[in-house]
């Protein structure tokens, strides 16, 4: 072992000590003051003396006391026997007066607080002080005349006399003996202590020393002690002790200083060791802590993620189950997040989600649980509410909480949110259900127009499982080919003639009849469905072109409309020219629709997107034109050929003069930008007659001809007449224009009539 450690005895074992447990060996030789041997004697020793010396100052005090007691009751019977004599002739006399100044004299006694005078029959004549206080006594004599009648009592006096000079001088003197028995004792003590250090204590801490010595390994000496008590043998005793200590410690020393030199080797073995342990330890607890915290955390809000987030609903549920309090779910998701992305980059996206997630936890209570599935999507466990009503005072406060503009680079991001509410147990179901419902209820809130929240219903639920219904049988009949195409004629007003067509998707439910394309379309693109659907509409297209091409039409133009899903497919200008090259078709024979939202938003994707598709040779033109953002800039900058007039603004041109106004800036915006413009909805003759007035360049709509399917479209090109077409829209022309070159075909007014407008697409 090393020179720091000694090896003591502890009762019947053997256990090795250290510097510390050393030093505390050292303190506990020398005991404490009040443990020490000769304060234990003294105590013992003075405890008598104190105990007899109490008891007989008690009995001295008490015999003091009761002395002055009796001397009191001694002197309160002789006044009260002199006063009586006095005051007998006042009596007799009643001479009140009299009788008050005797028993003023009386009182001036300290001893003496009351003095009360009564006549024969009990009547109180004279009275002074107050018998009021402790430790009072109290004598009555009589009040006697003596006549020649003999002796007859004239009443009685009382006196009350008080103990309080009595006990006062008591206490003075009990104070002074208190005094001379302390001195007395503390020179017994004194002589006491100076025996016992002489005898006891001093050869005893020459003792104590003497072991400290040995125990700290200082330079042993050997105790001078000349006395043959029990004390001096117990010293030489030790002093021989100590000597044969001397040898035994030496040998120790040898074998401990080579025990010592294997330890040192082995303990530097082991350091080594226990370094490299640690330091792989230290390596898995940190990866361990890591790997949960990303188990159970969103990497960048802090928010726990989604594995998380059940765990909470789940431990809420299970509380609500126990308590019967209410648990509320929400689900929400931002507006504009893609907006910020594509315009400002996906750093100040990835900011913005950072300050969504400290917003969100500001509104949500320290109970509530806020969570980031992913994205843009947020969700919140709030638990122990009592009604719904405490969920939508929440969700309302996140809604405007999320409206106000948020700081990212130096700019104010205005978004918004949208949220879906479900509520349990009113909204019965697991963890996995109550986050559908919620979900459920976010579409609906989006679908009311964005930066609001929706709480869910059973009608919500049936109405999404008659979407999902609806989505079963789409895809079905997707496989089995039963979705259709049909063709609405695009008449150029110029001439008259048919210059092309709209492709529009068709389904006829074999139970529903026929499906509105607003209800299919957004389930295929929910299902992004859209995307082999809208493959197969570009390539049915081009098969029918290329037929209609062999029947002798020259170039027909196509609109195909394209699904923002569709267009974002980098593969899509290679499909486009494949289908061409497939078909050996020219690229001016169709044309692709796209809404102003997919331009707006596009992006630098977008632009590059358009010019791919746009050096295929293939037209573009912008759908429902005026819907949407109607943006100057991205007419400048993007290559479309034509515009759409949304029929929302052509169906009723001739009776809103709002509506008016609007097509015919539209059609001059068109125009200045060397556009095309076509005018959609087109249902009238009025109609029809400001769209020519006002130069619009092709029109489509039911007074020209409903949608067709390709064989009846085929008939109608061959029963349509330009000419007399053409003589339709001279009359609409303020001005005279030259005949087409076609004629003797029947009216289009008669041969061709409108079908009603409630069968618009």
């Amino acid at each position: 072992m090393g020179s720091g450690y000694r090896r003591v005895s502890d009762g019947n074992k053997q256990k090795n000590i250290g510097p510390a447990a050393e030093a505390n060996l050292t303190l506990a030789t020398h005991p404490k003051p009040w443990r020490s041997l000769h304060l234990k004697f003294l105590a013992l020793n003075l405890g008598g003396i104190i105990v007899f010396a109490a008891i007989l100052f008690a009995i001295w005090e008490y015999v003091a006391f009761r002395s002055e007691n009796s001397k009191l009751e001694k002197k309160l019977d002789e006044v009260a026997a002199i006063q009586s004599s006095i005051l007998a002739v006042p009596v007799w006399n009643l001479e009140t007066d009299r009788v008050e100044l005797i028993l003023e004299s009386i009182l001036r006694d300290e001893d003496f607080i009351a003095a009360t005078v009564t006549d024969e029959l009990g009547q109180t004549l004279a009275t002074r002080g107050t018998a009021t206080g402790d430790r009072l006594h109290t004598t009555t004599s009589s009040i006697d005349f003596s006549g020649g009648d003999g002796v007859k009592v004239l009443g009685e006096l009382t006196l009350v006399a008080t103990q309080a000079r009595t006990y006062a001088a008591a206490t003075k003197r009990l104070l002074t003996d208190l005094f001379v028995v302390c001195l007395l004792m503390t020179a017994s003590v004194l002589a006491s202590l100076l025996a016992f250090h002489r005898y006891i204590n001093s050869p005893l801490r020459h003792l104590l020393d003497a072991i400290n010595q040995i125990k700290t390994h200082q330079t042993r000496k050997e105790i001078q002690w000349d006395s043959n008590d029990e004390i001096g043998i117990v010293i030489s005793e030790f002093n021989d002790m100590q000597k044969r200590q001397e040898r035994f410690e030496q040998d120790l020393k040898d074998a401990r200083d080579s025990l010592e030199r294997r330890v040192r080797e082995r303990t530097a073995t082991l350091e080594k060791t226990n370094q490299n342990l640690q330091s792989e330890i230290a390596i898995r607890i940190k990866a361990e802590a890591e790997v949960k915290r990303l188990a159970l955390e969103d990497s960048l809000t802090g928010l726990p993620n989604r594995t998380h987030f059940l765990s909470r609903l789940n431990d809420a549920l299970a509380q609500s189950n126990r308590t019967g309090r209410q648990v509320g779910v929400m689900l929400l998701d931002l507006d504009k997040f893609k907006n910020v992305n594509d315009t400002l980059g996906h750093p100040a996206g990835d900011q913005l989600l950072k300050a969504v997630s400290e917003r969100l936890v500001e509104c949500a209570r320290e109970t509530d649980t806020v969570a980031r599935l992913g994205g843009d999507e947020f969700a919140i466990v709030v638990t122990n509410i009592r009604s719904s009503h405490d969920a939508m005072v929440l969700a309302r406060r996140i809604v405007d909480r999320l409206s106000e503009p948020i700081p990212i680079e130096d700019r104010k991001v205005v978004t918004g949110a949208s949220v879906g509410i479900t509520i349990f147990p009113d909204d019965p179901g697991t963890s996995a259900q109550l986050l559908r419902n919620a979900d459920l209820a976010l579409y609906r809130a989006k679908d009311n127009g964005r930066g609001t929240f929706h709480l869910f219903d059973e009608a919500l639920n049936a109405e999404v499982q008659a979407r999902q219904s609806l989505e079963e049988d789409l895809r079905e009949a997707f496989e089995k080919d039963d979705l259709y195409i049909e063709y609405q004629p695009q008449i150029d007003l110029a001439n008259g003639k048919v210059i092309g067509a709209e492709a529009l998707m068709r389904w006829r439910h074999e139970n529903r009849g026929m499906v509105s394309p607003g209800e299919f379309i957004p389930i295929a693109e929910a299902t992004r469905m859209i995307i082999p659907m809208s493959r197969w509409l570009v390539k049915t297209v081009c098969r029918q072109i290329k037929q209609w091409q062999s029947q002798g039409w020259t170039n027909p133009r196509v609109s195909v409309n394209v699904s923002p899903l569709h267009f974002k497919q980098r593969s899509l200008p290679e499909e486009i020219d494949q289908c061409l090259r497939e078909f050996s078709l020219p690229p001016q024979v169709l044309e692709l629709e796209i809404t102003e939202g997919m331009v707006m938003f596009g992006g630098q994707d977008m632009v590059e997107m358009l010019n791919r598709v746009k050096d295929l040779g293939v037209g573009l033109s912008i759908d429902d034109f005026g819907t949407g953002y109607s943006s100057l800039n991205y007419l400048k900058r993007f290559p479309v050929d034509r515009l759409k007039i949304d029929q929302s603004f052509v169906r009723d041109i001739e009776s809103d003069w709002a509506d008016a106004t609007i097509c015919s800036a539209i059609i001059r915006l068109g125009h200045s930008l060397n556009l095309k413009v076509i005018a959609e909805g087109v249902e009238s003759k009025e109609v029809l007659k400001f769209l020519c007035k006002h130069d619009c360049d092709e029109v489509q709509g039911f007074f020209l001809s409903r949608p067709l399917s390709a064989q009846d479209f085929t008939a109608y090109m061959k029963q349509y007449d330009a000419g007399t077409t053409f003589e339709l829209f001279q009359s609409c022309r303020p001005a005279a224009i030259p005949a087409p070159m076609q004629s003797q075909m029947p009216d289009l007014n008669t041969t061709h009539r409108p079908w009603p407008p409630s069968s618009r697409r």
